[in-house]
């Protein structure tokens, strides 16, 4: 034995005379009543031992105690000793595929006497380490792809190395797409968002782009844009207007996302869902320049076509207006902002209340609702003019007390027509 370092440890009520020693254990130690004390020894074999090692153990009582039994004081502990066997192969199948994100392990195990340690040269699969004594590889693999690399055991006595190869394969993914608003109306703002997972049992977030598809009015199923970078698992387009180059208009379309994958993720394309598009609701308003009026102006009248609140396009098609529940002239057609104008002449608007109303029929192929303010007509009040009277004397030069001519005339005032 070579090296051979040896510690003592006592019972309460006995004691070591040295705790700790070199070579030989050679002591003397206080021992109580069925106390012990115990000695462990380590110590390298030498290479060049055979057959067998002993150890012999002996204890002798003071002079002044008498033994009892003075035959158990030697014990004597006899091993064989194996020849040393340099490593030759490695037992058992190998490696396993991995997955990327999982946690992977592995045990190399070779032969030899002493056990070996292990060393890994060339380059294992990224995120997993060598444990050199146990020969356990394991780790949650960063990267897929096929990783060669070899393996030595060594022992005392020799070496032994051998190639392996292990593939991580990409993970899976699973691809969802969802739209801002499932049913829409005409002209309002809608966005795709798709969110990608991976399958368990990997937990790591995939990352990359998302292609849209959208199936236009056609019919046909065309690439919404370019695709889209994912941001913690999502990707959002952007508005359907911006990238179709208008609001789509009412009907029923479907749409899609693929996932394009990457090295560590496979590609994933999602269910086909259905975007449906409403006609968007219009509210019409009637307003006129004043309100009241005196009798003898002309009247000018504004139809003003909105659309609803989720909706970002103005309303088109024809107004036709209606004077206390009669059509009044033509329909009109709604200029970019919603709007058309038409004068009541003075003829058509006596002094008292008039009923102002109007419907709206939207432009074909209809993406609005037809309106009209018929629960709500605008009062339009005419008041009565102040007359002017005027006189005229038509004989100025009559003699006195004879009867007096005049002419009257009453006019309309200055501010009527």
């Amino acid at each position: 034995l070579q090296g051979a370092t040896w510690s003592c440890t006592a019972t309460p009520g006995s004691a070591c005379g040295s705790t700790t020693g070199s070579g030989r254990v050679q002591d003397t130690v206080n021992l109580a009543v069925d106390g012990q004390v115990t000695y462990t020894q380590t110590a390298t074999l030498s290479l060049s031992a055979t057959d067998s090692v002993s150890n012999t153990v002996s204890i002798a009582a003071p002079a002044t105690i008498t033994e009892s039994n003075p035959d158990n004081n030697v014990a004597v502990d006899t091993n064989t000793i194996l020849p040393g066997m340099p490593p030759s192969t490695f037992n058992g199948p190998d490696p396993q595929q991995g997955i990327y994100g999982v946690y992977y392990a592995y045990t190399f195990e070779a032969n030899g006497i002493p056990a070996p340690t292990y060393t890994l040269t060339g380059t294992g699969p990224s995120g997993t380490l060598l444990h050199t004594v146990t020969g356990v590889l394991s780790g949650s693999a960063t990267e897929a792809g096929t990783f060669d690399f070899s393996i030595t055991a060594t022992n005392d006595v020799g070496s032994y190395s051998k190639d392996f190869s292990i593939t991580i394969q990409p993970q899976e993914t699973t691809t969802t797409v969802s739209s801002s608003a499932p049913t829409s109306v005409y002209g309002q703002p809608v966005s795709l968002t798709a969110t990608v997972t991976a399958v368990a049992p990997s937990v790591v977030t995939p990352v990359g782009q998302v292609q849209f598809y959208f199936e236009n009015e056609a019919g046909e199923r065309v690439e919404l844009g370019a695709p889209v970078n994912l941001v913690d698992g999502q990707a959002v387009s952007e508005g359907l207007d911006t990238l179709l180059g208008e609001h789509p208009l009412v009907g029923t379309y479907t749409y899609s996302a693929h996932y394009l994958g990457n090295t560590n993720s496979l590609p994933s394309a999602s269910a086909v869902q259905t975007q449906t598009v409403e006609p968007a609701a219009a509210t019409l308003t009637v307003s006129t320049v004043s309100n009241p009026i005196v009798y003898g102006e002309a009247l000018p009248v504004t139809l003003t076509v909105d659309q609803e609140a989720a909706s970002l396009v103005r309303p088109a098609g024809q107004v036709q207006l209606y004077l206390n529940g009669v059509k009044f002239g033509s329909p009109l057609t709604l200029d970019g902002g919603g709007q058309a104008y038409r004068n009541i002449p003075v003829v058509n608007i006596w002094p008292g209340e008039h009923e102002l109303t109007a419907t709206y029929t939207p432009a074909e192929p209809a993406q609005f609702l037809p309106g009209d303010n018929l629960s709500a007509p605008y009062l339009q009040t005419v008041n009565k003019a102040d007359p002017v009277i005027d006189f005229q004397v038509l004989w100025p030069e009559q003699a006195a007390f004879e009867p007096l001519d005049l002419a009257v005339w009453v006019k309309p005032s200055l501010q009527t027509q």
